[in-house]
């Protein structure tokens, strides 16, 4: 589901992915999933950054997205031209601080323990 290959947009993925652990969760939801599902989060909402760095594809589009989401010149011009796997920008604290959890709230991914509290 989070293929960094897969077309759509973030959108529609992100729904895609909410359907699916919507189901699982309350299929798994009498086990000890707690802390599974917090370390399962942080794994999924790495591999949505991973994503979003493949598409923004050239330099110059980092460039510019870096910047427009507050990172400094200087941070900016490091992360764009890095050649760093993607799998390993998207662990860096620059996108850490940009993607934060709450942003992934506003795009309407759900957090699987709040799921599970349901």
């Amino acid at each position: 589901m989070t293929n960094r290959k897969r077309s759509g947009s973030l959108d529609e993925i992100i729904s895609s992915i909410n359907q699916y652990t919507q189901g699982w969760i309350n299929y798994y939801k009498k086990g000890e999933l707690k802390a599974f599902l917090a370390k399962q989060m942080t794994h999924l909402r790495r591999r949505l950054r991973a994503l979003i760095w493949k598409r923004w594809k050239k330099v110059s589009t980092k460039y510019r997205q870096l910047k427009a989401r507050g990172a400094s010149h200087r941070e900016a011009m490091t992360y764009a031209n890095s050649r760093k796997s993607y799998w390993r920008i998207s662990e860096s604290k620059l996108l850490h601080r940009i993607f934060t959890k709450e942003k992934f709230k506003q795009w309407k991914l759900k957090d699987f323990n709040e799921i599970l509290e349901k």
